[in-house]
């Protein structure tokens, strides 16, 4: 079930046109993309909340991006 809501989230991504390594890199869009699927599974409640704003957190300490 969770790599459904990743291929969700990436999915979503490349139809926003972000995954087109011409604003992110590949990395950059896996990043966001760990986000979006992090905070659908929190809605759905198959991840615990506040794993998403760890996940932000952890991401950013590393200076990727996790949402324009």
């Amino acid at each position: 079930m969770e790599a459904s809501i990743y291929n969700k989230a990436y999915k979503y991504l490349e139809r926003k046109k972000y995954y087109n390594y011409e604003k992110y890199t590949h990395g950059q869009a896996v990043s966001i993309g760990m986000v979006t699927a992090c905070e659908f599974g929190e809605k759905k409640g198959y991840t615990k909340e506040g794993t998403t704003k760890r996940l932000v957190e952890l991401l950013k300490a590393y200076g990727l991006p996790t949402f324009d």
